[in-house]
Order: structure tokens, then sequence, then C-alpha cells
């Protein structure tokens, strides 16, 4: 079973990718399992979840506060060479995407989130099938 981490704020969308994705089979971590007050451990759980995850769905929705966390939780699922799926609340990919285009061979982005929630489990049917 493959496990995806959901990088971005505690927003509702979570909630129904969650669904979506554990409906199709795959385990599925998100911030909001963590539980934590304290900023230091917070952070190393989410590391963790990263870690221990075969990918990252990252979302960068428009009432983010400012996207620190997702962005160091997809800089370290590219370090780790983990598949990095990303999409943003704003008006397409533009230029602050840019950062993020930074690894052709496991970072992808989408216009959507929803079109992010089907490459993702394009990719989970079938790990090989490079959504490039």
């Amino acid at each position: 079973m493959k496990r995806v981490f959901l990088s971005g704020g505690l927003g509702t969308w979570m909630s129904g990718v969650r669904e979506q994705l554990e409906r199709e089979g795959l385990e599925v971590v998100c911030p909001e399992d963590i539980g934590s007050n304290n900023p230091f451990s917070y952070a190393f759980l989410n590391k963790q979840g990263v870690l221990s995850s075969d990918a990252v769905l990252a979302f960068l929705e428009q009432d983010n506060p400012n996207g620190l966390g997702l962005a160091f939780e997809c800089g370290y699922a590219t370090a780790l060479g983990k598949p990095l799926f990303y999409a943003d609340d704003f008006s397409g990919l533009d230029k602050r995407a840019g950062m993020i285009y930074g690894d052709p061979v496991t970072t992808w982005a989408y216009p959507s989130l929803s079109d992010a929630v089907d490459a993702v489990l394009e990719w989970a049917n079938d790990p090989q099938n490079s959504p490039l």
C-alpha cells in the first residue's frame, strides 16, 4: 500500500482528499494527525511523516498563512527523492512555483488540486508511469 503525505495548510481540503485517496486504497498521513502544540515536536513529526511516506501531495491554498511549512516539506521530499505532486490556489502555474519545478524527475506541478489528486492516483496504480 502506497503512503502519501498531505502538505499544506490545515484547511478543509485535506479531509476530502484524504477520504478520496483512502477510498482508492492509499494510506494518508496529514499534519492534523500530529496533534502537537509544540512547534519543535510538530516540525519533527512532520519530517517523520514525509520520511515515512512514498510521495507528497502539496497544495498551497490561498488562505495558507505563509506557506513556509509546505515549502520545507516540499524541499525535504525533493531532497529525499520522493515523488512530489504540487498544486496551488493562485493563478495557475506561475513564477511563485518556480522553485517547485527544480527536479523534473521527482516533481510534478498541476494547475488544480483535483488534477494533482488524479496524478497521485495514477502514480499509485503504476509508479513506473511518470506523469511527465
